[in-house]
């Protein structure tokens, strides 16, 4: 009889092996047929060769000319350990974490919990200890890994890791100057979840803890506080500023205080509370983006122009103010002659004007440069009588002076504007 021996065998998953008859027959002519319930086609030889993924008896038939033997063999399959690890993995400074490890499969019987980085296939480390101790205990000082390395009666090994955070929270806004009430979006990283507060309170500002961002509408420049949360409900805290920044008010600064017909030119300048930047636009078509500057008027035809701003606070928002300037006709007329005899027409001399005017003075001087009449009023208006009630009456000392040529000089400013105007002439008397 064709007698041999086989040896059962434990492989890890997957495993390759070669399985070899043991004490194989001394009989010539001796064929070794291997059937495997998973393998459609019989082997022949002394030595079968295969990988293995379950546990699986092996048939193995001797046969010789003469006669067969027949005998099994069992190859056990054990699964690699299948680890899940357990435990906060976001902690606050100084805090301890508690890692518990559980095995699906049930094989492990021995583990080492490591801090670095056991390596593919994982192997024990000889200079730590081996533990059957599911759980791990452990004060990190920052972020880390920590592994686990098990290990199956059959000696399979498997490792799994888990990453620990130290929770560093971090708190940023999607704008960090805003206009009153605008929207200002929070939102908080690194930690499991955050609560908010604020200085002064907004109470446009979310309560209770979450994940999410929020947006908060502060009134005033206000410091956001954060606390970030790790998994055991231990935090940290951050903030933020937010600075308000007031909408303008818009004001428009001209000068003069009308527009001259004989010189046209405005000075005009965005003179509004908290405005940084300008658009104006003018009633006869004139843009510009400057914060102050001279514009001169083409048509003084009208009867006033308008000018329109829109100020704009260093992050965008507006204001607008707007002025009508009246267009004046300027004139100052000094007559030519005059004849004061009291027939009670044109018994006196004196200028003419139908505008304000500052800073006046009206002299009349004689051949000899004698002043003869002054006339001087800082905040001049005219009047139908003004001739009447301040003009020369062709006298000096209480006494008449004779007729003919007098020179007359008259200085005076236009109201809002600096210029001095000096104008002189002749006047006759005639008597």
């Amino acid at each position: 009889t064709p007698s041999f021996s086989l040896l059962d065998t434990n492989i890890c998953i997957g495993d390759n092996i070669d399985i070899s008859i043991q004490n194989p027959a001394t009989t010539d002519q001796v064929t070794y047929t291997w059937t495997n319930p998973n393998d459609a086609t019989p082997f022949i030889g002394q030595v079968y060769n295969g990988t293995f993924n379950e546990s699986t008896e092996i048939i193995v038939e001797a046969v010789s000319p003469s006669c067969f033997y027949i005998d099994t063999v069992i190859v056990d399959v054990q699964a690699f350990p299948d680890i899940t690890l357990t435990g906060d993995t976001m902690l606050c400074d100084g805090e301890t974490v508690f890692i518990t490890a559980s095995d699906a499969t049930g094989n492990t019987q021995q583990m080492q919990w490591s801090l670095t980085d056991p390596g593919t296939p994982p192997q024990f480390n000889p200079n730590q200890p081996v533990t059957s101790d599911p759980v791990f205990t452990y004060t990190p000082t920052g972020d880390m890994t920590i592994y686990l390395i098990a290990r199956t009666s059959q000696g399979c090994m498997g490792s799994k890791s888990i990453n620990i955070s130290i929770t560093d929270p971090r708190v940023v806004a999607n704008k960090y100057k805003v206009c009153p009430e605008d929207p200002v979006v929070l939102t908080g990283f690194d930690a499991v979840d955050y609560s908010w507060s604020a200085n002064p309170p907004d109470a446009t500002l979310p309560t209770g803890r979450s994940a999410n961002s929020v947006t908060a509408h502060p009134l005033e420049t206000t410091v956001y506080t954060m606390r970030g949360y790790g998994e055991s409900g231990c935090f940290a805290e951050r903030t933020l500023k937010v600075t308000v920044i007031p909408y303008p008010e818009g004001e428009i600064s001209y000068s003069p205080s009308y527009v001259d017909v004989d010189n046209p030119v405005l000075s005009i300048k965005d003179v509004s509370k908290y405005g940084v930047t300008s658009r104006w636009d003018i009633s006869d078509g004139t843009t510009s983006e400057q914060r102050s500057f001279s514009h001169k008027f083409n048509d003084v035809s009208g009867q006033s122009v308008e000018i329109r701003l829109t100020s704009y606070n260093e992050v965008g928002c507006a204001d607008t103010a707007s002025v009508v300037v009246p267009i004046e006709l300027f004139s100052v007329w000094v007559p030519n002659a005059f004849s004061p005899d009291g027939d009670g027409r044109n018994d006196r001399f004196f200028f003419k004007s139908l505008n304000k005017l500052d800073d006046v003075k009206f002299e009349v001087y004689n051949k000899w440069g004698e002043r003869l009449f002054l006339f001087e009023n800082p905040n001049f208006e005219s009047s139908a009588d003004m001739s009447e009630v301040h003009g020369w009456d062709g006298k000096f000392n209480g006494k008449d002076v004779p007729g003919g040529s007098y020179v007359w000089r008259l200085t005076y400013k236009r109201q809002g504007n600096e210029r001095v105007y000096d104008k002189n002439g002749t006047i006759n008397i005639i008597r």
